[in-house]
């Protein structure tokens, strides 16, 4: 006899291909949402959010609760320093915090946005 993992005794090898897949698109999602706010000048933050399915605290709801940087609210990081998902089938999101309109006002007056129109 093969011993299995106990996860695949339980739910199959289906199971662990659906995780996988849904790991690795989570992934792949979470990376580029970070890469493309890093290039967006009206991007402040972003901010970790928990999935509504999320089954018992564990380190996402301390990603979720941290104030990184001043200025900054619970759960927000600046684009770079967004952490990867931390474990397997993570639904976890991260949503784009656009800057102060001030900020967004005083940068326009200034032409930081002129050379954007193409």
């Amino acid at each position: 006899y093969v011993l299995l993992p106990i996860w695949q005794a339980e739910f199959g090898l289906s199971y662990a291909a659906m995780r996988l897949s849904r790991t690795e698109l989570n992934n792949a999602f979470h990376e580029t949402s970070r890469r493309m706010a890093i290039d967006d000048p009206f991007v402040q933050s972003m901010k970790w959010n928990l999935s509504g399915s999320h089954p018992k605290p564990d380190i996402c709801n301390d990603y979720a609760s941290r104030v990184t940087f001043k200025g900054g609210g619970r759960g927000e990081y600046r684009s770079s320093e967004v952490p990867n998902k931390p474990h397997p089938q993570c639904l976890c999101y991260t949503t784009t915090v656009p800057i102060p309109e001030e900020a967004f006002l005083r940068n326009l007056h200034a032409g930081k946005y002129d050379d954007m129109a193409a």
